[in-house]
């Protein structure tokens, strides 16, 4: 005897039973076996007749309802792994491994990264030596953190790491940190020359600055904390530390020239969250441009303001599409392009991001400034582990790097546009063609995400501006006739001859009588 229930009817409900039967399946009923007391505790009946994999069978209780998991202590992985995605992306799967040296669990001990291991070992030591502290104290104050460290990695079991070697591989990979943030925020170029001596030396000393901000080369930020408490007593030198570190590496700035805010150092778990916050701050007190009838863009006063601003409205799709399809375009439509900042006045400023994107209108042409990106293989692998980590779980922040890429992305269209960038100084290169500067930007793939609410501001001006009949226009004319004095000249002659020869054939028609 068996009772048949068809897929549309729903399964009995906790605290009801069914008394006789058998089981079968079929296309589009199953048999519901009545011989078994489904209801009782460890019952296979669910688990089992239905052949429910493994892997789901934790998630389910004896009964076959889900388990209620507990949110009160979630498993939180600050260092995740690249996504798939852009691991098996052609362009960009060799940009996210070491070169030449690992940091933290998910490179470690690999072959090819054995030669210059040894020097983690000499740096520990130095470091360790110009403390007052023995080895002994600084080991087991980092084991003592294993159990937050370890939550950090993915993976990261006791059968893998026992607790000393993995507190080992933090303490080494900590101190030689530690020691080379230190000596080259000090520019103790003596030291660094020794620690890289049998290493490549600049050969060497650049790709471990590369390698120190890949996203699955990072360690606790709390372990270089610790360390540079023992070694200096104050563990709140770190983030000063690190931020001195990045404008250093990326801007060649020197201790002085670095820019100071008044805000608290933002937050961060780890080397390359620091780079991004750093990048990613939200600029306070930028003022909104103004369309004035003063004939330059200007955001200081207006004469008069022809098209006020227009209320909010719900933003669709149509919005977020743009209609120029290249920087050449915008440039054609009287949209000038420049550097937002250069390295030499950062120090005028609290502070560099890629959210000081900013639209300047005017009546007759506009200008867009943007922060400067840098552009070279060190730098591309950079933006590339940066757009990884936005991709990210571990990434609670705006998508603020990928957002300008994107938006960049959207300006370049060929070589040409790059060196139209290259000469307002928004792309920045020291070796290379404006080709290889495009073939690097088109390198760095931010996996089709976006963010429209970032610069959603800016795109809505350009489009504005270019919707605007009379500015495009005379922009075009100021475009296509002025941009260099031979064509002026032409249009001048052009002109010329076309009134003296109104002239002609007036006075031809009209003689003038004696």
């Amino acid at each position: 005897m068996a009772h048949v229930i068809s897929m549309g009817q729903s399964l009995p409900e906790k605290g009801e039973s069914i008394n006789d039967g058998e089981t079968s399946r079929g296309n589009d009923q199953t048999i519901v076996p009545t011989d078994v007391d489904w209801t009782s505790p460890g019952s296979a009946w669910v688990l089992n007749r239905f052949n429910i994999p493994m892997e789901l069978r934790s998630s389910l209780d004896d009964m076959g309802y889900p388990i209620e998991k507990n949110e009160g202590n979630p498993t939180e992985v600050t260092f995740p792994k690249v996504p798939l995605k852009l691991r098996k992306n052609p362009r960009s799967k060799d940009y996210f491994d070491p070169a030449v040296i690992s940091f933290g669990l998910y490179h470690h001990g690999k072959r090819e990264l054995q030669e210059i291991d040894t020097i983690k070992t000499e740096a520990m030591l130095k470091f360790i030596k110009e403390s007052s502290i023995s080895f002994p104290e600084f080991y087991y104050k980092v084991r003592n953190m294993n159990h937050l460290t370890r939550a950090c990695y993915v993976d990261c079991s006791e059968e893998k790491y026992c607790d000393d070697t993995f507190a080992l591989i933090m303490l080494r990979d900590g101190c030689f940190i530690s020691y080379l943030l230190d000596i080259v925020v000090d520019k103790k170029w003596d030291k660094v020359s020794e620690l890289f001596a049998n290493h490549g030396r600049v050969l060497g000393y650049n790709s471990v600055i590369t390698d120190m901000f890949l996203l699955e080369n990072q360690i606790p930020l709390a372990v270089l904390e610790l360390l540079m408490s023992l070694r200096y007593n104050n563990k709140k030198v770190v983030p000063k530390m690190i931020k001195h570190f990045i404008y250093y590496v990326f801007w060649k700035m020197s201790l002085e020239e670095v820019p100071e805010d008044m805000d608290e150092e933002p937050q961060a778990h780890c080397l390359l969250e620091c780079v991004h916050k750093q990048f990613s701050k939200v600029v306070d007190g930028k003022k909104e441009g103004t369309l004035c009838f003063n004939f330059v863009p200007s955001n200081r006063f207006c004469l008069w303001n022809p098209f006020p601003k227009a209320s909010k409205k719900e933003h669709d799709l149509i919005d977020d599409c743009p209609s120029y399809r290249s920087l050449s375009e915008l440039k054609a439509k009287g949209i000038h392009f420049k550097s937002i900042t250069s390295p030499h006045s950062l120090k005028k400023r609290k502070s560099f991001s890629f959210n000081d994107v900013e639209f300047i209108p005017g009546f007759f042409y506009a200008q867009l400034k943007l922060p400067p990106l840098i552009l070279s293989y060190d730098t591309t692998i950079l933006w590339k582990n940066l757009v990884a980590f936005e991709m990210s779980p571990a990434c609670e922040a705006k998508i603020v790097i990928t957002s300008y890429i994107n938006f960049l992305n959207a300006l370049i269209a060929n070589p040409d546009d790059v060196k139209e960038l290259r000469s307002k100084r928004v792309l920045l290169s020291t070796a290379g063609s404006d080709e290889d500067m495009f073939n690097y930007f088109k390198a760095i793939s931010t996996g089709s995400i976006h963010n429209y609410s970032i610069y959603r501001n800016v795109r809505e001006d350009i489009e504005k501006h270019c919707r605007s009949k009379i500015r495009t226009w005379v922009a075009e004319i100021i475009y296509k006739y002025f941009r260099n004095p031979w064509s002026a000249l032409g249009l001048f002659a052009a002109t010329a001859v076309v009134v003296l020869s109104f002239v002609q054939t007036y006075f031809t028609i009209y003689p003038v009588k004696d």
